[in-house]
This record gives C-alpha cells, structure tokens and sequence, in this order.
C-alpha cells in the first residue's frame, strides 16, 4: 500500500524540490537555485578547470625529478591519456580529495564505484 500523504506534487517529467516546488530535469545542476531552496544544485558535480587544450594542465606541477611520478611509470605515448583525476568535494577536509580516477578519454573518469556511495 502507497503512502499518500507525502505524494509527488510535479507533473511527469518534473523534479520535486524539497520545498515542494517543481523545476525541469534541465534545471538541475546548471549553477542557478531553480528550486528556491537549493535542491536542484545538490549532488551536482562541478567541473573546476575548464582548459580545453589537452595535455595543457591548469596549473603547472612542481616536479624535482624524474623520480615525480607514479612508481614505475614510463613516458606516456602520443595518443594516450596518461593523466589521474582528483575527485573533490568541497566539505571535506583538509583539501577536498574523496577518490583518485583515471581518464580514459576525452569525456570519461574510471573510479571505484564506492566513491559514490549514495545513488545520484
């Protein structure tokens, strides 16, 4: 038996904000309070540098060595995508850092799946 007295107050193809206000799925994540309440910026994830050059990093590392690198890493080939992400939330202390990831193209990250533990 379904309990009513919390039922869905959106139309088919709307998000219910926890304020009860309806958005578009197009509205979530798109940086601007649609809900009024901030609901439909929550578990949204943020793309931090936006470089569109590849293999030009944001910030330049400090390296001291060849010994910088991953143990037993090699020179990367061209073509490749030799390059780890940073998977970041912004409240967690001390530098945001929750998971480590691999790109594995131009679009895509491979991370352990308990690194989103709660469904998005």
């Amino acid at each position: 038996m379904r309990d009513f007295s919390f039922a869905d107050v959106c139309s088919v193809g709307l998000k219910q904000c926890r304020n009860r206000n309806c958005v578009e799925y197009t509205k979530l994540c798109d940086g601007n309070d649609d809900c009024g309440d901030g609901t439909d910026e929550e578990k949204c994830s943020r793309l931090i540098a936006d470089s569109t050059d590849c293999g030009k990093p944001e910030i330049n590392p400090i390296t001291y060595s060849d010994y910088d690198r991953i143990v037993g890493g090699q020179e990367a080939l061209q073509g490749s995508w030799p390059w780890m992400a940073d998977l970041q939330m912004k409240l967690i202390e001390p530098n945001g850092h929750v998971c480590g990831g691999a790109l594995i193209n131009a679009q895509w990250v491979l991370t352990a799946a308990h690194c989103f533990g709660d469904p998005m």
